[in-house]
């Protein structure tokens, strides 16, 4: 086979497009297709094709793969932080609960910080 030929089969595999690869190769469309009503060449050129979709389905199922991988560690994460926060929240309502003046007084605070930050965005709406 020709060094034109496979110079456009190179181009013609990494892009699958018969007019983009042709013009990269430096060869006119036409007589790519004039190539192809050789046996041999025609073949190469579907081989080409196949293995250029080949790739890309490759390369799709692996995004997709690690897309799926991505979505699943960030449910997990969320899922630990709220086993974190519910364990945090019985233990506070075990230490409220057991009278514990320095959580009892802890949460007496957060709660005051609450009310006054929230009166705070009422009156500079109102």
């Amino acid at each position: 086979m020709s060094e034109c030929k496979q110079r456009f089969l190179e181009f013609y595999q990494r892009l699958a497009s018969i007019a983009r690869a042709s013009r990269l190769a430096c060869v006119h469309r036409a007589t790519v297709y004039r190539w192809m009503e050789d046996a041999d060449f025609a073949g190469a050129v579907r081989n080409a094709k196949e293995a250029t979709l080949q790739q890309k389905l490759a390369k799709a199922l692996a995004t997709d793969a690690e897309r799926k991988r991505l979505r699943a560690q960030e449910r997990a994460r969320i899922r630990w932080e709220k086993q974190v926060q519910a364990a945090r929240l019985r233990e506070i309502d075990r230490e409220l609960r057991a009278g514990n003046p320095r959580v009892v007084e802890a949460v007496a605070n957060a709660i005051l910080t609450a009310i006054k930050a929230s009166n705070q965005r009422v009156e500079t709406r109102g």
